[in-house]
């Protein structure tokens, strides 16, 4: 599950588009992704969240931080975002359109259930990321987790 939201318009879902704008500044927006893990047998070792810059490169990408999962797809707004439950697990510099940025997220995924990772944008630059509803399905947010016994 993904969507965004803006703060100038905030009492709009954008659930169903193909990109996911992360933007401070004039235009801020946040871009949230959840995931639900399952078949975690053992302590997570690693874990990584993959997104693909559709557009918009960035000289100072996003940090990815923890959130609250009671969002829906459908109904998420700037105005219902949810909150931030935890520092930056990770953050990135220079990122290029059309390639994949990995986020090392292993202090946010602790086992199976829901867990949401917001994107933030922490510089006037703008980045644009692949959504699940984007034209070629395998440029989709990724979740990959490694744990112990595998």
């Amino acid at each position: 599950m993904d969507a965004h939201v803006e703060e100038r318009n905030a009492a709009t879902n954008y659930g169903q588009a193909t990109k996911l704008p992360v933007v401070t500044g004039n235009r801020s927006s946040e871009a949230f992704l959840r995931f639900a893990p399952t078949g975690i047998a053992g302590t997570v070792q690693a874990a990584k969240l993959r997104v693909y810059v559709a557009e918009d490169p960035s000289n100072n990408g996003p940090a990815v931080y923890g959130a609250t999962s009671s969002w829906t797809e459908s109904a998420v707004t700037w105005a219902t975002r949810p909150s931030r439950a935890s520092a930056p697990s990770a953050n990135t510099g220079a990122i290029a359109a059309g390639t994949w940025v990995e986020y090392d997220v292993r202090p946010l995924v602790t086992g199976n259930g829901n867990v949401t990772f917001a994107l933030v944008g922490d510089s006037s630059d703008a980045a644009g990321f692949a959504s699940r509803e984007y034209a070629d399905p395998a440029k989709k947010a990724q979740l990959e987790v490694t744990f112990a016994g595998q």
